[in-house]
């Protein structure tokens, strides 16, 4: 990894972050293959809400192609909203390779897409903003492929974490000092790249974490960029990015807010500690440690808990290897301060500005988690957070900033072959970590069986099934139950499963309005209306005539039919709705139209 030497061996030197990277894709597979599926053929337990979504969303696409939007799907709920469902990703990666692979396939491959994807943005951030060393930056970009949040969510099952790993690039394009790409049109290229991924942050369904998501993205600045010049023009371009983000999501933005605002999820209580410093104790663990001796630990700590916080929630690690880097970074840098003495008059306003800024930011996810009832009161008034229950989640506002500190702290506190040598003993031990940490819960947590959806996808590419919905079905909570098949997986045989899953309407279906729908034909009159939701009355009630869980009426068949059919079919939007349609095609024509000219423009000069 050294780069000096002959023109040889430099050349030899740049292979080697590609062969690092593939024998860390390597040792990535090796660790967590084995959920897709678990020996016994099943996988992590929150598929049973993924995999039918992809297969929901591959039904819409094969009836109707690319361009309709889904606003709508019959599959789940006797009817429920699609595209205005935060969680919903019909734009997104998995749901593309859907098209060609099956879906536990499709979510693999997104997982060690994503996992290297965070890898190599890692490393040409530490490389351009980090001022370390090849091998310092692979250790970076090593740490970050095997964090914990990514792997961990992703084997059980929470898909919609996955465009997490795009968060360097989001700031090496809001950070980096060569304007993308350079020339006389240079100004919008690095808001466009990032306003682009901060966009498919929110269309892949990141949309619960866009604010500790963004705000590691400014703790990270902070801690990378020493001059002020730096910083306001990482302010300048985050802007926007963010206004160039929300344009490009209008659409999906308003219908989603429209829906939520008629089913908060404000009711659940936040979990937490009693003691501050089992906050800092915990989160600390969760970052370093396995997930699975963290639960066990926290669990009967924890108050104020509905719902258990299992293991999954307490993935964050970065392993050991990241807190011995850290702290000889920590060291080296009090080392480094005392040997240099104060920072100039220019610098000083600059620094305490970036200190400031990240401790307000790094409290953050520890006041979170702290319960007393007053302060439980103060957090479920506020918005955004008072409609969360797991505030553990912000303590992904820690992690890129421990993964910049270990990489300088290989760099600071390491010479040479030294430091070549740690780096890769220490990306080895992050691999054997990662291969024999405790995975009693992943393993048990393995009960949901993938086969039903995976034969009902292949059932419609191959042509034996047309894509149609005909009965409300029921799996648990009626008498007829159909036993053998997990919640949400009725679409393989027609039906849309009454007691579904869908947290938008709560976790035990809390907020569901049931109203006269029963299991039976779907086109069957029951107390004077069709047996099937009208899907828009969730999102636009008074533009439609009605309220939220209303049905079709007797008179609304052909709409009912185009509905079960998975076609779309006339409804009224609100003029809201409309005028944010309208800033979304805007500004994805802008986009395009951005990217070709520039594309056209580089080519022509080269």
């Amino acid at each position: 990894m050294s780069e000096r030497g002959t023109p040889f061996l430099q050349s030899v030197n740049r292979l080697v972050p590609f062969l690092t990277w593939a024998l860390l894709l390597l040792g990535y597979q090796m660790a967590f293959r084995q959920y897709f599926p678990g020996p016994t053929g099943h996988i992590g337990h929150d598929f049973k809400l993924t995999l039918p979504l992809y297969l929901d969303a591959y039904l819409w696409f094969h009836t109707n192609g690319p361009l309709p939007v889904p606003w709508f799907s019959p599959s789940f709920c006797g009817g429920q909203p699609f595209f205005a469902d935060p969680q919903s990703g019909y734009y997104a990666i998995p749901t593309l390779l859907t098209l060609a692979l099956d879906p536990l396939e499709a979510s693999f491959v997104t997982m060690i897409g994503f996992a290297s994807a965070g890898f190599w943005g890692f490393y040409l951030l530490l490389r351009r903003h980090g001022g370390v060393s090849r091998a310092a930056a692979l250790l970076g970009g090593g740490l970050y492929m095997f964090d914990g949040f990514l792997s961990h969510r992703l084997v059980t099952g929470e898909n919609g974490f996955h465009p997490l790993p795009l968060l360097p690039w989001i700031a090496l394009a809001l950070l980096d000092r060569a304007v993308w790409p350079c020339g006389p049109w240079k100004r919008g290229g690095n808001v466009l790249v990032a306003g682009l991924l901060v966009a498919y942050w929110l269309q892949g369904g990141l949309t619960t974490l866009m604010i500790p998501a963004g705000l590691s993205v400014v703790a990270l600045a902070c801690l990378v960029t020493p001059r002020a010049a730096d910083l306001r023009r990482f302010v300048a371009r985050g802007v926007g990015a963010a206004a160039l983000a929300g344009a490009i999501c209008a659409s999906k933005l308003a219908a989603s807010g429209a829906l939520m605002s008629r089913f908060p999820r404000a009711d659940y209580p936040l979990p937490g500690f009693e003691h501050p410093w089992d906050a800092v104790r915990f989160a600390t663990w969760s970052l370093f440690g396995a997930s699975d001796n963290v639960y066990r630990a926290s669990k009967d700590l924890l108050r104020n808990d509905q719902w258990k916080v299992w293991p999954h929630e307490w993935a964050y690690g970065l392993t050991p290897v990241a807190a011995i880097f850290l702290v000889l970074g920590v060291l080296a840098l009090i080392h480094a301060r005392r040997a240099s003495g104060a920072s100039p008059d220019s610098e000083r306003s600059t620094t305490i500005v970036r200190v400031l800024v990240v401790a307000v930011l790094f409290t953050l996810p520890i006041a979170l988690l702290i319960y007393t009832p007053g302060w439980n009161a103060v957090l479920k008034s506020l918005p955004i957070v008072g409609q969360t229950s797991f505030p553990f989640r912000w303590i992904i506002v820690y992690t890129p900033a421990i993964v910049w500190g270990a990489a300088v702290g290989a760099e600071r506190a390491l010479a040479g072959r030294l430091r070549v040598f740690a780096v890769g003993a220490g990306l080895v031990a992050v691999w054997i970590y990662n291969e024999g940490e405790p995975d009693r819960f992943y393993h048990y947590q393995l009960f949901y069986d993938p086969d039903p959806i995976l034969e009902g996808t292949m059932a419609v590419r191959t042509g034996e099934r047309t894509p149609h919905i005909t009965a409300m079905t029921a799996t648990k909570a009626y008498p007829d139950a159909l036993d053998h098949l997990d919640q949400n997986d009725a679409l393989v045989q027609g039906g849309s499963t009454l007691d579904c899953y869908n947290p938008v309407f709560g976790y035990r279906l809390e907020h569901y309005p049931w109203g006269p729908i029963r299991p039976g034909p779907a086109l069957s009159e029951v107390d004077g209306v069709l047996n099937v939701k009208n899907p828009a009355c969730y999102v636009f009630p008074e533009e439609n005539g009605c309220v939220p869980g209303d049905h079709f009426r007797l008179d609304q068949r052909a709409e009912a039919e185009a509905f079960l059919s998975y076609r779309p079919f006339p409804f009224e939007k609100s003029a809201r709705q409309k005028a944010a349609d309208i800033v979304t095609m805007a500004a994805l024509a802008a986009a395009v139209a951005l990217a070709g000219w520039t594309a056209a423009r580089v080519a022509l000069a080269r």
